[in-house]
């Protein structure tokens, strides 16, 4: 779990950073990330917290939001709301774990999905795939892993999984100054979890490797399952684990169970 203290979010006493003087622009017109170099680096900036909560203002000092700072990293702030009196806690997080599994459950119709694709879903840095009743979630930034207590009281508010596993393995991670490492955040796992996609059965393993357990991604749902649905046929029936490696899934993947 995480240790750090966070304190009650507040637009009142939220630190602010400043956008430098004609660089307002592209944030202005949707972009969710400012850079490191768009950033007037004050001292009092400069001493921020990597991951602290901020309001981003422009130079004339407009507030355009509210986001997570890293002074160390180049992509300086990660937006999470356009409204700069929006609070972040858990009720935020749980209101956007609400409205991306809405979206996956009418597009796919069925709990086996990536929940959580970071900017897409209005949560910068986060990762969360869900396998049923069970949660995989990778925090690749350090504005995420100060709110991980949030995400994890909000997961289990919204979700009540029996297990919430921490694939917290990516190199991305170092760019942000973090360490790497797997964890079982809640609950318990004996074994292989099963998942289904296009009509199929799979096996997968979201437990920190060892000899006795393959490796495996975070999420099988990393190649695009339009992709998979022709290679149903081919695997079924098959048992094991095959060596399958897609464009952006350079791991094993499951062979899937027979229906």
């Amino acid at each position: 779990m995480n240790d750090i203290c966070i304190p009650s979010d507040s637009s009142d006493t939220r630190p602010r950073i400043t956008i430098q003087a004609g660089h307002s622009r592209r944030f202005r017109a949707g972009h969710p990330w400012v850079f490191s170099n768009e950033i007037a680096m004050e001292p009092e900036t400069k001493a921020l917290a990597p991951g602290s909560l901020v309001t981003v203002i422009d130079a004339g000092g407009e507030r355009l939001g509210v986001g997570t700072f890293n002074p160390h990293s180049l992509i300086g702030l990660r937006l999470i709301s356009r409204d700069p009196d929006a609070v972040v806690d858990a009720g935020l997080i749980a209101a956007r774990f609400r409205k991306a599994a809405a979206l996956r459950d009418a597009l796919i119709g069925c709990p086996y999905y990536r929940l959580i694709h970071a900017e897409a879903d209005g949560l910068p840095g986060l990762i969360v795939d869900r396998y049923g009743d069970l949660l995989a979630i990778q925090v690749n930034t350090a504005g995420m892993e100060r709110l991980l207590p949030l995400i994890l009281e909000a997961a289990q508010e919204v979700f009540a999984p029996r297990a919430i596993v921490l694939k917290n393995d990516s190199p991305v991670r170092k760019l942000e100054g973090l360490e790497l490492y797997d964890r079982l955040a809640f609950g318990e796992l004996t074994g292989p979890v099963e998942l289904q996609e296009n009509g199929a059965r799979f096996l997968a393993t979201t437990a920190p490797p060892s000899p006795s357990w393959p490796r495996a991604a975070a999420s099988s749902t990393s190649t695009p399952m339009p992709a998979a649905s022709p290679c149903r046929r081919l695997w079924l029936g098959r048992p094991g684990w095959w060596p399958l490696i897609g464009p952006r899934a350079p791991w094993p993947w499951p062979a899937p169970l027979p229906n």
